[in-house]
């Protein structure tokens, strides 16, 4: 019987971060005949279990030469040609990412680049994944890049075995809530211990192969150490409103880009176009007004994870904003609050993107000054695909609803929508009142502990009992998930 061969993606090779030691592990416990890692840690070595190191940067040119890279073969067959375009315009969406602080991609972005990198990719990873018989894929974190993507979805297609370790955002905003900040600014979450595993992204939120791997025989080698999902003692932090300088901000960010004039006049560019944005913003937007039945839409920033490819077809948010303003009872009101990162990060929406929304007769447009605490005031209702807002929602026993797979996806008094014929069924119970015990929520936590793991997946510093826990996690999880039956 052919022994499994390891493909594992998002490999950090370092020794600060637990995913190695744990690979080390695994290797000696020959489970594997074979192990490939995509990372960027050019100075990583193979050794006698590591038989293959792939360089993500070959897998991340757009605009380079995508000829010569060495891996696999670039054609496509009509039956594997047939299955890509089913997830064609997803991956396209996702190169947006491409253009954030890389302003050459900007200049060389065009739909024809775009899909000529989707054909490259689908074509090398296709090739790869059959050439070197992989039947196992580990994505360290959510496959939310083009090439990670294109790699998730043809190991699906292959009906090779999954899965995702991934740390989940919960509740933590920045600690400044001014429109213009340093898109270097650290952002805060509770959930750098904690980590959950998942078969595909639709699986996240219900957390199932937690459930499998967990529920095998229990011995000493693979017991496991629980994470902590939600603190129960989360508690929203307090919203600062001193507004730091904007030219000052600036000033800041232009100082850290090197010296490359092109680059420096680019992103002087795209700072006045977000302030312009803004500006226009403001006079888009209505007043909150008293006494309305109204249900609070937070626009995710993109381009980011939370919608693509966590929101499926709802990354463009407009549909679900659409399909919420006809669903919504005559005379409620929806209000559309633009995520601050947008402004902030300098990568503003387009110019008619507000403006069309509010064409919607009961759609108003928040104003970018309103405190959060003021757009959650007596609404109805919270909808968003993800987001940290969700959970403060959330912990106030306001209603949510999620167009995206997020840790919140199976808790009580949230409502995932997965299709906009779902919506109607939803609304009618909002608006009878809707509400949940304290007792529901203790079994949620208890549910996101009982499924998650103790651990960090990124670098750790100073903490050895967290890394000796993630290692001895990831090794046991690895090696019961091996020996699962196909299901």
């Amino acid at each position: 019987m052919q022994k499994a061969r390891l493909l594992w993606v998002g490999f950090s090779g370092k020794n600060n971060c637990a995913d190695t030691d744990a690979l080390i592990l695994i290797g000696e416990k020959l489970i594997f005949d074979f192990c490939a890692v995509v990372t960027n840690t050019r100075s990583l070595t193979i050794d006698k279990f590591i038989r293959e190191i792939l360089l993500m940067e070959e897998f991340s040119n757009p605009f380079g030469d995508m000829d010569s890279v060495e891996v696999g073969v670039q054609f496509l067959d009509k039956s594997l040609l047939d299955e890509v375009t089913m997830f064609e315009g997803e991956t396209l969406r996702m190169m947006d990412r491409f253009g954030v602080g890389k302003f050459v991609f900007r200049r060389v972005d065009s739909f024809d680049t775009r899909r000529r990198f989707f054909h490259f990719l689908c074509a090398s990873w296709s090739e790869y994944l059959r050439s070197r018989k992989i039947t196992h894929v580990v994505f360290n974190g959510v496959p939310h890049t083009a090439s990670n993507f294109v790699a998730y979805k043809l190991a699906k297609f292959f009906k090779l075995k999954v899965m995702i370790l991934a740390h989940e955002k919960a509740g933590i905003r920045r600690g400044n809530s001014e429109v213009f900040y340093s898109a270097r600014f650290p952002v805060g979450g509770m959930s750098k211990s904690t980590f959950f595993i998942a078969e595909s992204i639709e699986e996240i939120g219900n957390w199932e192969l937690a459930e499998k791997i967990k529920s095998g025989p229990y011995d000493a080698e693979h017991s496991f150490i629980n994470g902590v999902g939600l603190d129960p003692n989360l508690t929203t932090p307090t919203n600062v409103s001193k507004s730091r300088n904007y030219f000052l901000s600036l000033v800041r960010d232009i100082s850290l880009i090197e010296r490359r004039p092109a680059e420096i006049v680019e992103f002087i560019r795209a700072a006045l176009k977000s302030d312009l944005q803004r500006r226009k913003h403001i006079k888009l937007s209505d007043p909150k007004q008293l006494n309305c039945k109204e249900v609070l839409f937070c626009l995710a920033f993109q381009p980011e994870e939370s919608t693509s490819p966590r929101a499926g077809v709802f990354v463009e948010q407009h549909l679900a904003i659409a399909a919420l303003s006809k669903a919504l009872p005559r005379g409620w009101l929806l209000r559309v609050r633009e995520h601050p990162d947008q402004y902030g990060r300098r990568i503003p929406r387009s110019d008619i993107y507000l403006k069309t929304l509010r064409l919607s007769p009961n759609v108003k447009i928040v104003s970018p000054n309103e405190p959060l605490e003021t757009s959650l005031a007596g609404v109805k209702a919270v909808a968003a695909c993800a987001g940290s807002v969700l959970i403060e929602a959330w912990r106030r026993n306001i209603p949510v609803l999620t167009f995206g797979h997020n840790l919140l996806k199976s808790a009580p008094g949230v409502f995932f929508i997965e299709d906009i014929t779902d919506l109607k069924r939803v609304i009618e119970k909002v608006e009878l009142g809707f509400s949940w015990s304290p007792k529901q929520i203790e079994e949620f936590i208890s549910f996101l502990s009982e499924r998650s793991f103790r651990g960090s997946l990124e670098k750790i510093s100073n903490d050895n009992s967290l890394k000796t826990d993630t290692v001895r996690n990831l090794v046991g999880i690895v090696t019961r998930w091996v020996k699962l039956k196909d299901s």
